[in-house]
């Protein structure tokens, strides 16, 4: 991913070259081929470039149109080239050598804010309207790419990443302690912290969304795409739904893959999304005479269990897909404390409990020569639901016949008896969610799981600082097409950094063919009951990619890939060293304003090799609280540095 910045004034003064150099610095990592900048009076824009297709080849930003007084600097990936080369007049030969960042100008000096809503592909990009003096920053439909900036009474900066805005004098070095409180919860617990970053005064511009900003600084928002059914594709034929799965998912690849410059690399996990995208790059890695590198974290070969093997579905994709080089990491390992400091600044804020895997990939991917790494997130809330309640959905619909159609595949296809099924996929899925995981699994959470000290927490919900998760209906189970909705909404209405800002520090554009907006628009007109048939979820992927999947995965019944079986044990193993951070911490008034280390100590204190699920969510707010610690201990050390 390449990078932009840039700085407005409001107060007179002219934007600084030494500012901006500073933040371009920053941002080496993603301008390996060329970083530049212009400053004129109160503007100034930057870019830093990282070549990942053929017409980046010809790409030297920022980008003026003298004509129409419009300079531009983006981030991006448009997939749409040939028909905006139509609209505009771009003859074939002139498109060849264009890069994606003039069709953006071509866009925005035709159609002016409106311009995003015209473009597909994944995208950032600010836009100086010289003659109108405004600033417009902008981030695409499902917010693959990043707009961070800061908005203060005399200047507005801008970056791709966070830790680019401290370059600018200024710009506040601080946590909000909403935030903070916020991580220090365990992930269920339905609060919120108010609007923002994890950093006082910096903003996210969000998917689907662009920010103008005037010469006197005054700001407005406009949302111009939300998650929704493509009209066109509502209301058809199960073998419409079947082909057009087929088709925009092969597009959606073939997007990214097409005009590379280097082999590109793929995180597998024998999933049926991230196995669809490998099956799908076969024969366009072909035609370029490559193959397509993969990574997975697999256990051990000694590791004798069956459910928790990704290998075995790996090695089916190997077998059904020669086009694949396969790589794996084997339980690589590394106390989840290590490294912290290196890992807050790839991540631009928060670790997460494995992202020293994914650092790991991320380097090999690299060294391998890649500069693309694609991943199957987002399947499971675009096209491919996991189905979950559909025989419930069946029921609430009133289509009775179908559903006793149902009952008798589900039984043979999962080995349930007639009760079994009556029990497991009706009466369960009938009980209230809340009720069911009492019965399960007891309460959810106490104040006793909390890491957050108990006065402190009390204190940000009286000021309202974490107030109730509010925004998004209880659906009932069975509605697919709702839940998808939902989560394809808060996705891309997100602005937190998210895997692919540590990706780019390893100088890899991460990109995620799942949450293209085509298969969103598509994936939500498709009917619930083509998720489930004959007994098997996913049909629609079993069905239209039957050519691609290995047999075994067209097959497969059961949960999507676990947990491995070390990730528990390695909580275990870490409890010495958790501990001891818990004591060298503790007596820092600063962290023990935030963390409660007496109760993370009770957390830790399960001993044995063995521990049930409630003990396993306990460690795991244990060591996301002593994260939290160490980040602010490492950011008050950065500071004063």
């Amino acid at each position: 991913m390449s990078a932009i910045f840039g700085v407005l004034r409001f107060d007179g003064r002219e934007v600084s070259p030494h500012e901006l150099e500073r933040m371009a610095k920053v941002l080496a990592h993603r301008g390996p081929d060329g970083r530049r900048f212009v400053a004129e009076g109160p503007i100034g824009l930057g870019h830093g470039l990282l070549r990942v297709n053929q017409e980046d080849l010809f790409e030297v930003q920022p980008i003026r149109d003298a004509e129409a007084g419009l300079t531009l600097v983006a981030d991006c990936r448009i997939d749409n080239r040939e028909d905006l080369a139509a609209e505009f007049g771009i003859d074939s030969g002139a498109l060849r050598d264009m890069p994606d960042s003039a069709l953006i100008l071509h866009a925005c000096k035709r159609w002016g804010e409106g311009a995003p809503e015209h473009l597909i592909g994944d995208f950032a990009y600010a836009v100086w309207d010289g003659r109108a003096k405004k600033l417009t920053l902008v981030r695409d439909h499902m917010g693959q790419r990043y707009v961070f900036y800061h908005h203060a009474p005399d200047f507005l900066a801008f970056s791709t990443e966070i830790k680019a805005l401290w370059a600018v004098e200024g710009v506040p070095r601080e946590m909000r302690e909403a935030a903070v409180g916020r991580r220090l919860l365990p992930p269920s617990v339905p609060l919120v912290a108010a609007r923002g970053s994890l950093f006082v005064g910096i903003q996210g511009v969000r998917g689907g969304t662009s920010l103008t900003v005037n010469r006197t600084g005054e700001v407005a928002s406009r949302v111009y795409w939300r998650p929704r059914a493509d009209p066109a594709h509502e209301k058809r034929d199960e073998r419409y739904y079947v082909e057009t799965y087929r088709a925009i998912f092969d597009e959606a690849v073939a997007c990214r893959l097409r005009r590379l410059l280097r082999p590109a690399a793929l995180m597998l996990s024998g999933g049926f999304d991230s196995s669809a995208i490998a099956g799908l790059a076969g024969p366009i890695v072909t035609r370029q005479g490559r193959r397509l590198l993969t990574y997975s974290s697999v256990v051990s070969e000694e590791y004798l269990g069956s459910v928790y093997d990704t290998r075995r579905w790996i090695e089916a994709c190997r077998r059904a897909m020669p086009h694949l080089d396969v790589r794996y990491l084997v339980a690589v390992g590394g106390a989840p404390l290590d490294n912290l400091a290196e890992r807050f600044t790839r991540n631009d804020g928060l670790s997460s409990i494995a992202d020293h895997v994914q650092h790991t990939i991320f380097a090999q991917a690299a060294s391998a020569g890649a500069r693309l790494l694609l991943d199957g997130v987002g399947g499971d809330f675009t096209i491919n639901p996991r189905g979950h309640g559909a025989l419930v959905g069946l029921l609430r619909a009133g289509k009775i016949r179908r559903l006793l159609a149902e009952i008798g595949p589900t039984m043979g296809t999962t080995g349930q008896t007639f009760w079994q099924v009556l029990k497991r996929e009706l009466l369960a899925n009938l009980l209230p969610r809340r009720l069911l995981n009492r019965l399960y699994n007891g309460p959810w959470w106490r104040r006793s799981d909390f890491a957050i000290r108990d006065d402190l927490l009390d204190r940000l919900l009286h000021e309202g600082a974490l107030t109730q998760e509010r925004g998004i209906e209880p659906i009932p189970v069975g509605a697919i097409r709702k839940l998808s909705f939902n989560a394809a909404s808060g996705y891309g209405q997100a602005s937190r950094p998210s895997r692919a800002i540590p990706a780019a520090s390893f100088g890899l554009e991460l990109s995620r063919p799942l949450i293209d907006k085509r298969l969103v628009e598509f994936g939500l007109a498709i009917p619930d009951e083509l998720y489930v048939k004959g007994g098997r979820d996913r049909y629609l992927a079993r069905t239209a990619l039957a050519d691609i999947y290995p047999p075994e995965l067209l097959t497969r019944i059961g949960p999507n890939d676990r947990p491995p079986p070390e990730r528990p044990a390695s909580l275990v193993q870490a409890t010495t060293q958790m501990l001891a951070e818990a004591d060298r911490m503790a007596p820092n008034p600063k962290l023990s304003a935030y963390v409660d280390f007496a109760k993370v100590r009770t957390m830790l204190s399960t001993r044995g090799a063995s521990l049930d699920r409630r003990d396993i969510r306990k460690r795991r707010v244990a060591l996301r609280a002593l994260m939290m610690a160490r980040q602010i201990e490492w950011f008050d050390l950065d500071n004063r540095q």
